[in-house]
């Protein structure tokens, strides 16, 4: 951030979907929207009303790419948007589809082990390189501009625990809160919305 410019990122996560409440892995699976994550998506969009977006990533994902539409169509934004892996959920290989509760263990450990990589997907440390590298060509790219981006909880937490020591606890599955990081030479502040 060498101008002085602020640069702000919006980090959206989905809407509710069956596999959530169903409390099923999903990483890079995916599950249709419930009328709840409709619904509040449509709130959010409402918060976001105004604000004039200099790019939009998106996950490649379903329910990222349906949860942007709604979202776009209520805000009445036309914009290209980039689609995009970067930005996808941790891919949690063989563990995606089960049931939180059948393999909170493995997770646990995979979170304190972070080198350590899912059967047939990625490690902690390798999804959250791809997160950072994204978001750090993203900063330089749109220097002084502001973006948003729609994604998954995994990627929007790895973004804060980053680039923010102490993230509030706000930071849930449950929040439907916009969080918005302002990045200029003095560092990096944050509120949610």
């Amino acid at each position: 951030m060498g101008n002085g410019k602020t640069t702000t990122l919006y980090l959206l996560r989905h809407g509710q979907t069956e596999d959530n409440v169903r409390r099923i892995i999903q990483g890079h699976n995916d599950s249709p929207l419930t009328q709840e994550g409709i619904v509040a998506t449509r709130g959010r969009a409402r918060e976001l009303k105004g604000i004039i977006f200099d790019a939009i990533f998106c996950s490649d994902l379903e329910r990222t790419r349906k949860t942007l539409e709604i979202l776009l169509e209520e805000l009445d934004i036309a914009i290209n948007v980039n689609y995009c892996a970067e930005i996808r959920e941790l891919d949690f290989g063989q563990y995606a589809g089960k049931n939180i509760e059948d393999v909170k263990e493995v997770i646990l450990l995979h979170k304190k082990q972070t080198w350590k990589y899912y059967p047939d997907g990625e490690s902690g440390e390798s999804f959250s390189k791809r997160i950072i590298d994204f978001v750090e060509n993203v900063l330089r790219r749109y220097e002084g501009k502001a973006v948003l981006f729609m994604t998954h909880y995994g990627v929007i937490e790895t973004i804060l625990r980053h680039y923010i020591a102490m993230p509030d606890n706000r930071l849930s599955t449950k929040n439907y809160d916009t969080m918005v990081l302002y990045f200029n030479k003095k560092g990096v502040n944050y509120k949610w919305i």
